[in-house]
């Protein structure tokens, strides 16, 4: 009797370690799993994420914080891949105009004619991945070019100080035409073209450096799908077939034109803000090229010296200091797309376009003190993230 009984009393205490032991490991095993907000999909964990709109993916509590090395299982993430573009029909093209407009379709030739140093040239269509006209396809802009460096040297300080805010107001598109001037030995045209050469240098060292905006050349580019050739388009017209119907479009209305594209994704930039950039100098570009409807995300921080008031400014401005335009205070940001309006941005706006173009940003100041000597201290720093819709 007495060993049955202690033969179930083993049986008993064994059963309740086992047990324990079972319980024990469960509760490990769930404690060691992600404690953010996750969903399961055919038993693969994959955990929620959030989007930061300038630093990109941020993983939110995906590793459970007693994990001292900080890392998950392999199996607990999912990886969605980008879906897959298909190329554009043969004779289909994008035309981006300078306006900034945007217009495509399918072209009703097969080939472009190009004339070369080399002789001519018959390039099928199918071939072309980037066209881009130059001097010699616009030549009204070349004489108006060239009508402005004349009016650098003109006996009228008006005309001087017009030609020069006209030029700037190129970019640096014109960066390449500048730099082939010759030193005809006046030193007035001199002196200006030096200065807004160094202010489109300037420009560069504040922006990144973007493919779609490039110094005009002589020739007309086109890229191929083997090799680059540059000559003079022979074709002055497009004909396009769009979903709106028949297009036809000038060759000198082009700024570029693409037939190498996938999904438009999103673009960042960054640069800064001086006193060179006041609205009625030379507002800085961007370098990033919007579309109507796009949506554009801008965060702007630093201080600016507003020297006539005595006090620091920061991108929201100083509207007891005065305004511009009845409505924009004096020392804020501001930004505009290709011709469009002024856009009041701050230090944090964000907006959809309502044209296309590129997009540029300046410094508010009242015309009166633009141009009266002072040393304008300070800088702004702006993000800025222009999302395809």
């Amino acid at each position: 009797m007495v060993s049955r009984y202690w033969t179930c009393r083993s049986f008993l205490l064994g059963l309740c370690c086992l047990t324990t032991f079972v319980l024990g490991t469960a509760a490990r095993e769930a404690s060691a799993q992600p404690v953010g907000r996750a969903i399961r999909l055919n038993n693969i964990q994959a955990v929620q994420i959030e989007q930061d709109p300038f630093n990109g993916p941020v993983q939110e509590d995906a590793v459970d914080e007693g994990d001292p090395m900080g890392e998950a299982d392999a199996t607990s993430e999912i990886e969605i891949p980008a879906p897959e573009v298909a190329p554009p029909d043969p004779q289909e093209i994008r035309l981006v105009l300078l306006d900034g407009s945007v217009v495509s379709g399918n072209l009703s030739i097969a080939e472009l004619n190009v004339t070369t140093d080399f002789g001519p040239l018959t390039i099928p269509i199918d071939r072309i991945r980037q066209i881009r006209p130059g001097l010699v396809t616009y030549a009204q802009l070349k004489a108006q070019l060239d009508g402005l460096v004349e009016d650098l040297g003109s006996e009228l300080f008006d005309e001087r100080e017009a030609a020069q805010r006209e030029l700037l107001g190129f970019g640096a598109k014109i960066r390449l035409y500048l730099s082939r001037l010759e030193d005809d030995g006046d030193s007035e045209r001199q002196s200006r073209l030096k200065t807004i050469r160094e202010a489109l240098e300037e420009q560069d060292q504040f922006s990144d450096e973007d493919s779609e905006v490039q110094s005009w050349i002589e020739g007309d580019t086109i890229i191929t799908d083997r090799f680059t050739i540059v000559g003079k388009i022979e074709n002055a017209q497009f004909e396009l077939d769009s979903r709106y119907g028949k297009l036809v479009v000038d060759l000198f209305d082009v700024d570029y034109g693409t037939r190498e594209w996938g999904g438009r994704s999103s673009q960042l930039k960054s640069l800064k803000l001086s006193q060179a950039n006041f609205v009625q100098r030379q507002m800085q570009t961007s370098r990033l090229r919007v579309q109507q409807g796009d949506r554009v995300i801008v965060r702007v921080e630093g201080n600016f010296n507003l020297v006539p008031w005595g006090q620091m400014s920061t991108p929201e401005g100083a509207a007891q200091c005065g305004t511009y335009m009845g409505k924009f205070p004096v020392g804020s940001v501001v930004a505009k797309i290709g011709n469009g309006e002024l856009i009041a941005i701050g230090s944090d706006e964000t907006f959809t376009a309502r044209n296309s173009g590129t997009l540029t940003f300046g410094i508010v100041m009242m015309d009166n003190f633009v141009n009266q000597g002072y040393d304008w201290s300070g800088e702004y720093q702006v993000r800025v993230k222009v999302e395809p819709q």
